[in-house]
């Protein structure tokens, strides 16, 4: 009789669940289990995705071209920056193509823009020496692989540990497939895909992992290799540990330990990378970020589809010393406000994290946009979370859902080059920096402050009105 009671009790809870979850899509408020806040983040950002096709399609149908017939980059350069960079590299002969995929074209003209610019400045010697030995090792697999195939696999395979770190990122409780969902179906990895830019999924992928890791000990050995795996794909990804022990949310050892992880993996890197490419070393390294700033940052080449601050202030004033005051602003407000709000302990693990990643974004001379996919980050926490229970956290919902979104409606032609910039360069900073001042405005109006921090462990789903299961609250 027992045992009957409770499995009675446990339907009962099970429909209560599921009546709840409907309920929340029908009715004005906030959804209240985890499942319900990625089944809304879902809808906004299929639904803006759907709506960007929509248009892609009826210009397409009018006689229109690029920007208006696609939302993602140039089609010329599909997929161009993994196979212009692999093909920069010495090595082999190519592997031949199958006739399926009637990329000989392409990749001849790749081949051809390579030969065009292998003596000048426009070169690879930007590139980290981790990217660099990636991409290395890349042209030396398309000697012995199809390189439509090799694309193809690791594709396939980053954005299968995309959705592995989502799901497994979760609460038992609150995990569906809405979120897991999101993470692939979205425009940052979208434009991802089309770009072939592996290296910005390679660094979502480690900041991630790190950022959503379950409770470690105060030597966590695995996130710390993340964020230096991270910083060595990406330099600008060290913001992410040092705010996070400016927040409180990391300790010294660890911030000392990723600092030092870091260093030994850029030097181990460019040892292994000079022997196996003598043409790179630190003299060519330095001289390529040199000659990177004057092209990418001085110029507008990186502008077109892009979410730094800097870039919608290039659009708007110029370069001149308007933007650079605005700039400064802008960070100087943004970084005293999140050291503010955090060091009184009103900031949730979503809240800090996101407006982590808005100076990740806004401080950024460059930020293209496939980059924005450690915009999934915030997301997570508040499915973990188990609700939108406050504005700050539907502040932080809409500006995820936001720069996750398309919004390639209206261009502006460049003088400069032949690619148009989308008026998205400016809405998105705009979006993020509103977002970011209102919730760092309302911690500091006095929010409750909030006993938990990044790493403390996951915290129990709150039960749904109605429910018959009891958790204890968060310790």
């Amino acid at each position: 009789m027992e045992q009957e009671m409770v499995a009675n009790a446990a339907r009962e809870s099970g429909a209560s669940d599921r009546r709840q979850d409907r309920w929340a899509w029908r009715r004005i408020g906030s959804p209240t289990t985890g499942k319900a806040v990625g089944r809304l983040a879902l809808w906004c950002v299929g639904s803006a995705m759907i709506a960007n096709l929509l248009f892609n399609l009826a210009a397409w149908a009018a006689g229109l071209h690029h920007p208006y017939s696609i939302f993602l980059s140039v089609p010329r350069d599909r997929f161009a920056d993994f196979f212009k960079l692999s093909f920069s590299y010495p090595g082999p002969p190519l592997h031949p193509t199958g006739q399926l995929w009637q990329m000989d074209a392409r990749f001849a003209s790749y081949q051809a823009f390579v030969n065009s610019h292998a003596h000048s400045l426009f070169n690879h010697f930007h590139e980290p020496p981790l990217t660099t030995l990636m991409a290395f090792s890349w042209r030396q697999l398309m000697s012995v692989v199809d390189p439509v195939l090799l694309y193809a696999f690791f594709v396939a395979a980053g954005l299968a540990a995309l959705t592995a770190v989502i799901v497994w990122s979760l609460d038992p409780l609150a995990r569906g497939w809405s979120l897991a969902i999101v993470a692939i179906v979205n425009y940052p990895v979208a434009f991802m895909v089309d770009r072939g830019h592996l290296f910005s999924l390679a660094c979502a992928l480690a900041l991630l992992a790190a950022l959503l890791r379950a409770p470690g000990k105060r030597g966590d050995w695995v996130a710390i290799t993340l964020y230096a795996l991270a910083i060595n794909v990406r330099p600008n990804a060290a913001i992410f540990p040092a705010l996070l022990f400016i927040c409180r949310r990391f300790s010294a050892i660890q911030l000392i330990s990723v600092g030092l992880a870091s260093l030994a993996l850029l030097i181990g890197a460019l040892a292994i990378t000079h022997m196996l490419y003598p043409a790179y070393g630190p003299t060519s390294f330095v001289t390529g970020l040199f000659v990177y700033s004057s092209f990418y940052i001085k110029s507008d080449l990186g502008l077109a589809y892009g979410s730094s601050l800097f870039g919608a202030l290039k659009v708007l004033f110029g370069t001149g010393v308007e933007s650079m005051f605005v700039q400064l602003t802008v960070t100087t407000l943004l970084l005293v406000g999140l050291t503010l709000a955090s060091h009184r302990r009103r900031l949730s693990d979503a809240a800090t994290v996101y407006l982590i990643a808005c100076a990740y974004c806004l401080v950024s001379p460059v930020f293209a946009d496939y980059h924005l996919i450690v915009f999934l980050a915030p997301l997570v926490l508040l499915a973990r979370q188990g609700e939108l229970g406050t504005r700050t956290d539907w502040a932080v919902f809409i500006g995820c859902c936001f720069v996750l979104a398309p919004k390639n409606y209206l261009f502006q032609p460049d003088p400069m080059y032949d690619i148009p910039w989308s008026w998205q360069i400016v809405a998105n900073p705009a979006m993020l920096i509103a977002t970011a001042a209102y919730v760092i405005g309302c911690a500091l109006a006095g929010t409750p402050k909030i006993d938990h921090a990044i790493g403390a462990g996951l915290r129990r789903l709150r039960p749904p009105p109605g429910s018959a299961a009891s958790f204890p609250p968060p310790s």
